[in-house]
């Protein structure tokens, strides 16, 4: 794990690191327009959190992997559709909608067999319109996965700070951050998630079939203070 402190290090004072920053600073030239999950929020600073698990019924996870064939697409870029296709029911004056992903940040195969943490998030914007069918929103979905992925190194909290001084805002860029995990764990062996009791996302949906069982499973954690009811979710 020092090796990858270091590799970072390295990255830092790269020319893959001012590329990567010379893009992320060029997508957001304009001001990015803050995408809520609820129509009325107030920011608290509160990250007390509660937590909710339910499993996909077998049938309907079985109809999300066929759709996601046909369509050829994953079935992360599903689910994120299905959240964007949301997001844009409660932010009806946005011309384009922001999501969190985290990433692994694992880039090679020394970094993906050793133990520690690397994850790291993404801002994910996409720009939609009412008039969209659901193919084309994964299509534009998929094609912005080809093109921020490549950049996912750069530090978010960097470029978070350069925004804000830039555009002079304070709020962060995403309100919800969605999760996709189905590497698989090895056989025999089971996983379970375990929750701090805080988040710092205001909503965090994670979508995992970690244990191959074929059929997802979804654990969500919203923030008490915009949450105070759980029925809500």
């Amino acid at each position: 794990y020092m090796t990858f402190i270091r590799s970072e290090e390295q990255y830092r004072h790269s020319k893959r690191y001012h590329l990567d920053r010379e893009f992320w600073l060029e997508r957001y030239v304009s001001c990015p327009e803050m995408t809520h999950v609820k129509t009325e929020i107030g920011a608290s600073g509160k990250t007390d959190a509660f937590s909710w698990q339910i499993q996909v019924p077998a049938d309907l996870s079985a109809q999300i992997k066929s759709f996601s064939d046909a369509e050829r697409v994953s079935p992360a870029i599903v689910f994120e559709a299905a959240v964007i296709l949301y997001l844009s029911a409660v932010n009806t004056a946005n011309e384009a909608l922001t999501i969190g992903l985290p990433v692994l940040n694992r880039a090679g195969r020394i970094e993906k067999k050793t133990v520690g943490m690397f994850i790291s998030t993404i801002p994910f914007t996409v720009r939609y319109e009412k008039s969209s069918s659901v193919r084309e929103l994964l299509l534009r979905i998929t094609a912005e996965h080809y093109a921020v992925f490549r950049h996912q190194r750069y530090p978010f909290s960097e470029l978070l700070k350069e925004l804000r001084r830039k555009h002079n805002f304070s709020h962060g860029l995403y309100d919800v951050m969605v999760s996709f995990q189905d590497a698989g764990a090895m056989p025999g062996i089971h996983t379970k998630w375990y929750f701090s009791g805080y988040s710092e996302i205001p909503l965090a949906i994670h979508i995992d079939d970690r244990d191959c069982s074929e059929t997802y499973t979804m654990t969500i954690e919203a923030q008490k203070a915009l949450f105070p009811q759980e029925k809500e979710i």
